[in-house]
């Protein structure tokens, strides 16, 4: 039967709209399933887990006061010590561990009654919890009790006797505390799993709906063209101008017939086009544009590449950024981190440098070949770094404005570690998640870096690999020879001071002082060393690297290093 163009046009109107109510149907209903898991996720699984992980926390803070306490005691066996001030946070910390471990019993007991997640799992762990909980109170804490006479009575013998029974039950505990936060984040990850199967099967259902909607558009074209008029040439004109990528052109409906309305629906699929391409650019947020780019010009093969590369990878962290987000509400708390986030990426990204990822308040970035040339990533990290430090500085004055607060904003001080060395480059992941990353002893030797800012008061720490790739460009100071936790090599560590442009005479004075001190402490003259060191506080009295070897050089002056000392210092902290 022949039909006509209406005809034609009616019935490839019906499959379009039943296409699209089906998409929207199934759309719905996915993505009701995606946010019912996303709220599960942050109303049960991700409390339980912080609970868990904060029961671990309040172990290791008891024993660590009970050691104070029994230091405490053997140092002032007459009680003019804090013994009773850290009996009492003994105390407190006990109480606050149980009731952290009740807290994800809690939890856990909810989401049993709620169908939420594995019951038989669930109640496995809500088990161990509570046997945990009793084992606690009927044996460590039995043997607790019986070493306050033990320790009264000041006999060593008997007080080691006590504290190796406390530490094997203390140990037993810590250990299945951990298994418990172990299991909870098994199941954490599997209910993040599955939500990321959801997420994909709707993104899957509306491509195909997608293509299959595009399909009945291209019949319908091949259809007309031959016997429609001017109406249609529009029609096929747009058509032309959205396969350039011109999205802001609809056209002009110029009749109430079938072509009118699929001039109609043609406007409805340019808006919608429209839409995923502003989707697009924001998901383009989350990942480089540079890397998206690289991946989507080679083949397959080489976008699963991993390579070995001498790359620059860099760590920050906010100081004190826990006591500073207790301070502010929630609202304020995301507002600053986003524009501390803005402030410090903002360089990261103009010389050339990836942002893997942002962890709380810290940043872990990385500049590598082949998007900085050559071995320019060190100095280009080193900018960058100084930048940052400029950009926050900046940021500071903006605080009280951005966060509505008169007095009392906080003031940001962000210390960085970088390392320039061998590590493994590429996209890294499971068969349904990815992401493009760096991994080796560099990344965490950045990491460790960073942290070693506490020790010397500085704020950016960088390895001799570094210095030795950024040295025409940038100036430092040689600040030490440690060993990091984990490692027995000792690595050099230097203060990134400035570009070599922007140093004025105090700060070459200021270098120099600080070097012949270094040279004097490693050779063990302490007398030299402290005059030097001293003379660097004259210069600049806030400089934290000559407060901490006058500090440590005054120490050695009291109690000569050990026996074959080197010079080299051991960071215990991670």
């Amino acid at each position: 039967m022949r039909l006509t163009i209406r005809q034609k046009i009616m019935a490839i109107a019906v499959g379009l709209i039943i296409t699209m109510a089906l998409a929207a149907v199934l759309s719905t209903s996915l993505t009701m399933k995606v946010v019912d898991r996303l709220q599960d996720l942050k109303n049960a699984y991700v409390p339980a887990y912080a609970s868990l992980a904060r029961t671990d926390i309040r172990s290791l803070e008891r024993a660590l006061t009970l050691r104070r306490m029994i230091i405490d005691r053997l140092r002032s066996p007459a009680g003019s010590g804090r013994f009773a001030e850290l009996r009492t946070l003994f105390d407190e910390t006990g109480i606050a561990m149980e009731k952290e471990a009740k807290d994800g019993q809690a939890l856990i007991d909810l989401m049993i009654a709620e169908g939420v997640g594995d019951p038989v799992a669930l109640t496995r762990l809500e088990a161990s919890i509570d046997s945990t909980l009793n084992e606690t109170r009927r044996y460590l804490n039995a043997e607790i009790e019986r070493l306050w006479p033990v320790l009264e009575s000041g006999d060593p013998g008997r007080i080691d006797e006590s504290l190796k029974r406390i530490d094997d039950l203390r140990d037993d505990l810590n250990e299945r505390l951990d298994e418990n936060r172990r299991s909870m984040r098994q199941l954490l990850e599997d209910a993040v799993a599955e939500t990321g199967r959801e997420a994909e099967r709707a993104m899957l259902i509306a491509t195909v709906l997608t293509v299959l909607a595009t399909t009945l558009g291209l019949i319908f074209a091949y259809l007309v063209s031959s016997g429609v008029t001017r109406p249609v040439h529009r029609l096929l004109d747009g058509t032309r101008a959205l396969e350039s990528g011109q999205l802001d052109r609809p056209l002009a409906v110029t009749s109430r017939d079938e072509i009118g309305d699929l001039t109609m629906a043609f406007n409805h699929m340019v808006e919608q086009l429209r839409l995923k391409e502003r989707i697009r650019e924001t998901f383009g947020k989350f990942v480089d544009p540079r890397i998206v780019a690289s991946m989507i010009s080679d083949d397959a093969a080489n976008a699963e590449r991993v390579e070995r590369r001498i790359v620059t990878v860099f760590f920050s962290d906010i100081a004190g950024f826990t006591s500073i987000s207790e301070e502010l509400a929630p609202g304020a708390i995301v507002n600053l981190l986003n524009n501390y986030f803005s402030a410090v990426t903002a360089p990261i990204r103009a010389s050339n440098g990836i942002v893997d990822k942002y962890m709380g308040d810290g940043v872990m970035a990385f500049w590598s070949p082949p998007f900085s040339e050559g071995d320019s990533h060190a100095a280009a990290a080193c900018r960058a770094a100084l930048a940052q430090q400029d950009a926050v500085e900046q940021l500071n004055k903006e605080l009280p404005n951005i966060l509505g607060l008169r007095r009392g904003a906080p003031v940001l001080s962000v210390r960085m570690g970088l390392a320039t060395g061998e590590a493994i480059v590429g996209t890294m992941g499971s068969a349904t998640s990815k992401t493009f990353t760096v991994m080796g002893d560099t990344v965490n030797l950045a990491s460790r870096l960073e942290g070693a800012n506490k020790i010397y008061g500085t704020k950016i720490i960088v390895t001799a690999e570094t210095v030795a790739l950024a040295k025409n460009e940038i100036a430092f100071r040689e600040l030490d020879l440690i060993t990091v936790a984990g490692k027995t090599e000792p690595v050099r560590i230097y203060e990134v001071l400035g570009t070599k442009d922007a140093l004025d005479q105090r700060d070459a004075e200021l270098h120099d002082a600080f070097a012949r001190g270094l040279e004097a402490y490693r050779a063990q003259d302490w007398a030299l060393a402290g005059r030097q060191f001293q003379l660097c506080l004259d210069l600049n009295p806030k400089d934290g690297p000559s407060r901490a070897f006058a500090a440590r050089t005054a120490r050695f002056r009291q109690e000569s290093p050990p026996a074959g000392w080197n010079g080299v210092w051991r960071l215990a902290e991670k």
